[in-house]
C-alpha cells in the first residue's frame, strides 16, 4: 500500500515538473511563424506584427567567393541561385535579402552566426561584425555570437546584406536564418529565450554543486561525483558559454572546449549508468566506447577544426549505437521491479532521446547541443535522479528507524536482564542469610545435645533440641529447593495456609530460647484471650520472627524480648510486635534500616530487608521505633475469617 502511494506521489511530482517545464518553454509572448520560400524578398505589407515574429526561409541571393559592399551589388554580376550552390565547397560569400516592411515601426532582427565570421549591413549601414570575415584563412577571424539588431526602415524596401566566411568547417557559408519582428516583440522573444537559458543553466549548476557536496560528505558516493560532472559539462554546452562571458575570445580554443565538454558528457553518462547499474552494461563495450571517446578527444586537442569536425558524425553514430544499446540493457533491469531503477531508467531514457534528437538536428552543421533539446532532457534526468536520492534516503531512514527500534528493544532486554540478574543476586543473598539461621540453630542444638550425651544426662530439653534440629533441617532443605528452582529459572512460590498467631509466637520463642540464653536474655509472650487465625506462609512468618528476635538478642544483654500479637479493630489484620530493651538504633540509620545492606553493627544488613519483603508480599506493612530504652518492630499480617480452610494459593516472590 505504501509503495503504491509512493508511486502515485512521484508520478504527480514528475507530471508537475513536466507542466512547469512546458509552461517555461511556452511562455506568453509573440507567436513564432515560419515563412515560406520566395525568390529573393519578402513583402510584409498587411502582416500582423503586433502578436507574431517571423522566421525566414533560405531564400537569399548569393554571390559565392565574393565579399561585396552593399553599394557594389548594383554593378555586380547576377547572383547564383541557391539550389545550384554546393555550400560545402564555398568558404566565403555575400548574401542579400530584401524586406518590404510597414513604415513607422522600429524592427528587430535576431540571428545566430553559424558561419563563424559575419558582417551585417542593414540599408547599406554596417550594423555588426562577428569576428572578421575575409577571403583567406589567414585574414579571417572566426567567432560565434547571438545578436539582436534594431533598425527603422529608411524606405519601402529594407536591404539586408551579409558577408560570411568559414575556413574552419566544411559546412560552408550558408546564409543565416533571420527572425524578424517589431522591436517590442523581438525584445520579449529574446527575454524569454534568455530566461530559458538562465533557468537551465541555473538548475544544472545547482544540481552540480548539490551532488558535489553529497560526494564531499561521503566520498563513497561516486555516482554523485559523476552526476555532478555531467551537470557541469551540460551546463557549459547549454549555450555559447564563452560568448556569454567574453566579447572577444579565441574561437578555436572555445570550439575545442565545446567538443571536449560534449565528449566528456557522453563518457560521464555512460559511467553513471555503469555506476547505478553495475551489471547493465558489458564492461568490454563500455571500455571500448570510453577508449573511442578518449581517442576522439585527443584528435580534437591535436588536429585542426576542419579535420575533427569532419569526424563528428562518426562519433555521433557510435554514441547513438551506445545509447540504443544502453536503453536495451537498462530495460532489462526493470524486471527487478525497483522504483529507483525505473526512475533512473526514465531519466536516462529521456536524456538519451534528447541527445539523439540533437544529433539529427545538428548533424548538417557539425555543431553540438545548440538545439536546446539536450538541456531539456538533462533537466528531466536531474529531477528523476533527485527523486532516486529521495527514495534511497527514505529507504535508509526506514532502515535506520528499524535499527533504532531494534537497539531500543535490545537496551530494554538488557535492562530487564540486568534487573533479573539483580533480582537473582538479591535472592541468593536472601537465601544465604536465611540459611544461616537454621544452620546456627542446628549447630547450637547439636552442641547442647552432645554435652548432654557425654554427661549421660538426657532430659526433655534433649528431645526438644533434636526436634528443633529436625525442623530446621527440613526448613533448610526447602531453602535449597528454592535455590535450585531459581537456578532452573523457575519462580519461587509461597504456599499460604491457615495458622494460629499465638502458635507462631510460641514456636519462635521456644526455638530462640537457647540462643537468647547465651546473652542471658529471656523471651516473653503476650497474647489476648481471642484466637487469631492467619492466612500466611508459616515458614516465612517464622523467619521474620526469628530475624527480629536474633536482632534484638544481639543488641541486648540480660533483658527481656517481648513478643505480642493482637487483632485490629476491623479484625482484618493481625498486628505483631517485637520489643526489646537494648541500646536502640542510631537516628541516622533509623529511616534506612529496611534497606538492603544497611547495618549498624557490621552485619550483612539483610535481616530487616528480608523481613519487610516477606511482610509486604503478604499484604502487610512493617514499622520500627527506637530510642535509648530499646527498639520496637511492628508488622501486620492478614487474618483469615473463614475458619480452617486449607486451600493453597500461590504467588510470586518479589525477592
Amino acid at each position: 500500500m505504501a509503495k503504491t502511494k509512493n508511486i502515485i506521489y512521484i508520478s504527480l511530482f514528475l507530471l508537475l515538473i513536466l507542466i512547469l517545464w512546458a509552461g517555461l518553454f511556452f511562455l506568453s509572448g509573440p507567436s513564432t511563424r515560419q515563412l515560406p520560400s520566395v525568390e529573393d524578398s519578402y513583402d510584409f505589407s498587411g502582416v500582423d506584427f503586433d502578436h507574431a515574429i517571423y522566421i525566414t526561409a533560405p531564400c537569399w541571393e548569393s554571390w559565392p567567393e565574393k565579399l561585396y559592399a552593399p553599394e557594389m551589388l548594383k554593378e555586380a554580376e547576377a547572383s547564383v541561385p541557391q539550389d545550384t550552390l554546393d555550400y560545402n565547397k564555398i568558404q566565403y560569400a555575400t548574401h542579400r535579402l530584401r524586406l518590404t516592411l510597414p513604415p513607422g515601426e522600429v524592427y528587430g532582427i535576431s540571428l545566430y552566426s553559424t558561419d563563424y565570421s559575419m558582417r551585417l549591413y542593414i540599408d547599406g549601414v554596417e550594423t555588426v561584425v562577428v569576428g572578421h570575415p575575409g577571403t583567406t584563412r589567414e585574414e579571417t577571424v572566426p567567432q560565434m555570437r547571438d545578436g539582436v539588431y534594431y533598425f527603422q526602415p529608411a524606405g519601402e524596401t529594407t536591404e539586408v546584406v551579409v558577408h560570411s566566411a568559414n575556413f574552419v568547417h566544411e559546412i560552408g557559408c550558408r546564409p543565416p536564418v533571420l527572425t524578424i519582428g517589431t522591436a517590442d516583440c523581438i525584445t520579449v522573444h529574446t527575454q524569454n529565450q534568455n530566461l530559458k537559458t538562465g533557468v537551465v543553466f541555473g538548475c544544472l549548476m545547482t544540481a552540480c554543486l548539490y551532488h558535489l557536496a553529497i560526494f564531499l560528505m561521503d566520498r563513497r558516493r561516486r555516482d554523485s561525483l559523476i552526476f555532478s560532472v555531467l551537470c557541469l559539462l551540460l551546463a557549459y554546452t547549454s549555450k555559447d558559454f564563452p560568448a556569454l562571458l567574453f566579447l572577444e575570445y579565441d574561437w578555436l580554443v572555445a570550439v575545442r572546449l565545446e567538443y571536449l565538454a560534449c565528449i566528456l558528457a557522453a563518457d560521464a553518462l555512460a559511467l553513471l549508468v555503469h555506476t547505478l547499474f553495475p551489471t547493465a552494461l558489458h564492461k568490454w563495450i563500455l571500455y571500448t566506447y570510453l577508449i573511442t571517446s578518449i581517442v576522439y578527444g585527443g584528435i580534437v586537442l591535436t588536429f585542426d577544426s576542419t579535420f575533427f569536425s569532419r569526424l563528428l558524425p562518426v562519433f555521433q553514430v557510435i554514441s547513438s549505437i551506445m545509447i540504443i544499446y544502453g536503453f536495451v540493457r537498462l530495460a532489462m533491469t526493470l524486471r527487478q521491479k525497483k522504483l529507483q531503477n525505473f526512475l533512473a531508467f526514465l531519466g536516462i531514457l529521456l536524456l538519451g532521446v534528447s541527445v539523439l534528437i540533437d544529433f539529427v538536428k545538428n548533424s548538417p552543421i557539425s555543431a553540438i547541443g545548440y538545439s536546446g533539446v539536450i538541456s531539456a532532457g538533462m533537466m528531466f534526468l536531474v529531477f528523476c535522479y533527485t527523486i532516486v536520492l529521495s527514495v534511497e534516503d527514505t529507504f535508509i531512514r526506514r532502515k535506520l528507524d528499524e535499527v533504532s527500534q531494534n537497539e531500543r528493544e535490545i537496551r530494554e532486554t538488557n535492562r530487564i536482564l540486568e534487573r533479573l540478574n539483580r533480582t537473582k543476586t538479591d535472592f541468593m543473598s536472601n537465601i544465604s542469610h536465611e540459611m544461616k539461621t537454621p544452620l546456627a540453630v542446628i549447630s547450637n542444638c547439636a552442641g547442647i545435645t552432645l554435652q548432654q550425651l557425654r554427661r549421660n544426662a538426657l532430659t526433655e530439653e534433649t528431645e526438644q533440641n533434636l526436634d528443633d534440629m529436625q525442623h530446621e533441617a527440613i526448613r533448610l532443605g526447602k531453602l535449597v529447593e528454592q535455590l535450585l528452582a531459581v537456578a532452573m529459572e523457575k519462580e519461587r512460590q509461597l504456599t499460604l495456609i491457615i495458622t494460629d498467631a499465638a502458635t507462631l509466637l510460641r514456636r519462635a520463642a521456644d526455638f530462640c530460647a537457647p540462643i537468647c540464653r547465651e546473652q542471658e536474655n529471656q523471651i516473653a509472650i503476650e497474647t489476648g484471650p481471642e484466637r487469631i487465625l492467619l492466612r500466611v506462609n508459616a515458614d516465612s512468618v517464622f523467619q521474620v520472627l526469628l530475624n527480629l528476635i536474633t536482632n534484638a538478642n544481639r543488641h541486648m544483654h540480660g533483658g527481656t524480648i517481648t513478643l505480642s500479637v493482637r487483632a485490629e479493630e476491623n479484625e482484618n489484620m493481625a498486628v505483631f510486635q517485637v520489643e526489646d530493651q537494648g541500646s536502640g538504633i542510631p537516628p541516622e540509620l533509623l529511616e534506612r534500616v529496611f534497606e538492603r545492606g544497611i547495618s549498624g553493627d557490621g552485619g550483612s544488613g539483610l535481616g530487616l530487608f528480608i523481613c519487610e519483603e516477606i511482610v509486604r508480599e503478604h499484604g502487610g506493612v512493617v514499622g520500627i521505633e527506637s530510642g535509648a530504652g530499646g527498639t520496637t518492630v511492628q508488622f501486620t499480617l492478614p487474618c483469615d475469617k473463614g475458619g480452617y480452610n486449607h486451600r493453597q494459593n500461590n504467588f510470586n516472590d518479589r525477592g
